[in-house]
């Protein structure tokens, strides 16, 4: 799982197709629970990203800290990967999304604030 996790990481598309074609399960989780989806949308590599959609990858899946790989593309400000999970369905659901969005108000993070909302939550929060 380590190879795994370092290339979709590194964005090393062949390995990580190399992989799954021997059989490792794409929803396979580290010891925090974060997938190779969580590691290539937080690092932004949407040729990564999209082939783990492709092959069964979980868009909804979430780690021990109840981040999805929505949450680390929306917070690393890598739209192309936030835009390809949404299309595949992923959406952000905060245990209390007001106190996110006036967190990101409170940092001036509007950037932030536009793509938590356009990602599924609601500004009236």
């Amino acid at each position: 799982l380590s190879v795994a996790v370092d290339a979709a990481s590194e964005g090393d598309v062949e390995t990580i197709r190399r992989i799954v074609q021997q059989g490792l399960d794409v929803n396979q989780g580290d010891y925090d629970g974060r997938t190779m989806l969580h590691l290539a949308a937080a690092e932004g590599n949407v040729k990564v990203a999209r082939l783990l959609v492709e092959e069964g990858a979980d868009v909804s899946v979430v780690d021990r800290w109840n981040q999805s790989p929505l949450h680390d593309a929306v917070q690393s400000d890598h739209q192309q990967v936030a835009q390809l999970l949404g299309a595949y369905g992923a959406d952000l659901h905060y245990d209390d999304p007001a106190g996110v969005l006036c967190n990101l108000v409170a940092e001036e993070d509007f950037d932030g604030l536009k793509n938590t909302i356009s990602f599924g939550t609601p500004p009236d929060s």
